[in-house]
């Protein structure tokens, strides 16, 4: 017979026993309990005397039994019972098997009496994480979850190597270029058509999320303009007077261009980029998986939206040994 228990917790365990030579089930008046027909084994170690002998469940008709175990009995991985009547055998000999839990040293590691099961980032992600800086795992999942409504942003998001890198780069070198353009050069028409594509894009931020991706029409502009940049001599003639864009250049409207992109790009409506394969589809897939319930079900993990309605993933879930198990998770593997 099999139970579970919570570790070091005394527990009470109810359960029937069989009468010798018999198939009925045995009563209180059929059976009395004596010291030494209640032994113990906790971890596969020797057998003793239990703390606390069976005794009857009452109630007309009852063939319940109850047996108590101490909190210091309950302190192995694997407690084992076996019941025999020392005397002349008046029941069936009895074996009971106890798996704890809740309890580094139990058998199962969680504490299934809980309403949140714990895991750990090696459970989640298959592999140890590791931070540059400790702390900053900690940080990232408050981040993230610490909100009534999780939601990505530019702060939980590292930036590194994406798109706007580029871009940098290039304005850097466009600018290393017009530094040098005296302050009347002699086709200023030039210099107002640049002018009016900039006054063109500040007026015009709501397509800057789509514009400034690598390859979007922006970036394509900017790619042109380098292209010609790129072939102004160093030094080119002075034509009246030098133009001063290096000892005052128009600092508010660099910031506020530089503003205007970044709030756009992460106040896009996630829903307008569910494409195959897109950053944004994947945003969505994480932001569903953690968004919405989660539960253990035939030894799957399935995950629903934020409407807890709504399938959005589902997982195999495997023990140690690779067998199928919805307790004690090893390994899990998208369906």
């Amino acid at each position: 017979m099999f139970f579970l228990a919570k570790y070091g917790v005394q527990t009470s365990f109810r359960f029937a026993v069989i009468k010798s030579a018999s198939s009925d089930l045995a009563a209180s008046g059929d059976w009395t309990p004596a010291t030494g027909d209640t032994k113990i084994s906790k971890d596969g170690g020797n057998f003793t005397n239990t703390s606390n002998n069976p005794s009857a469940v009452g109630g007309t008709g009852s063939v319940g039994w109850t047996l108590t175990l101490t909190a210091t009995e309950l302190q192995a991985a694997e407690v084992n019972v076996q019941i025999v009547d020392s005397a002349t055998k008046a029941i069936e000999d009895q074996y009971l098997v106890i798996y704890t839990y809740g309890n580094a040293s139990a058998k199962i590691l969680p504490d299934l009496g809980s309403s949140v099961l714990n895991a750990n980032r090696v459970q989640i992600l298959g592999t140890a994480v590791t931070e540059t800086v400790a702390g900053y795992i900690a940080a990232g999942f408050k981040k993230l979850f610490d909100v009534a409504t999780p939601v990505l942003t530019a702060a939980s998001v590292n930036q590194t190597g994406d798109s706007y890198a580029k871009v940098d780069t290039e304005i850097a070198a466009i600018k290393a270029k017009t530094d040098l353009i005296p302050a009347s050069p002699a086709q200023e028409g030039t210099l107002s058509t640049i002018e009016g594509k900039v006054d063109s894009v500040l007026a015009d931020t709501n397509m800057l999320q789509v514009d400034w991706v690598n390859g979007g029409r922006l970036d394509l502009l900017i790619d042109g303009i380098k292209a010609k940049t790129d072939l102004i001599p160093a030094s080119p003639a002075a034509v009246g007077s030098k133009m001063d864009i290096v000892d005052a250049p128009s600092s508010a409207g660099k910031t506020a261009l530089a503003n205007a992109a970044a709030d756009q790009v992460w106040d896009e409506v996630a829903s307008d980029h569910v494409a195959a394969g897109s950053t944004g589809a994947l945003l969505a897939l994480v932001h569903n998986i953690l968004g919405g319930k989660q539960e253990i079900v035939d030894n799957q993990l399935v995950c629903y939206a934020a409407d807890n309605a709504t399938e959005v993933a589902r997982f195999n879930l495997f023990d140690s040994d690779g067998d199928p198990t919805m307790v004690a998770v090893y390994l899990r593997t998208r369906v």
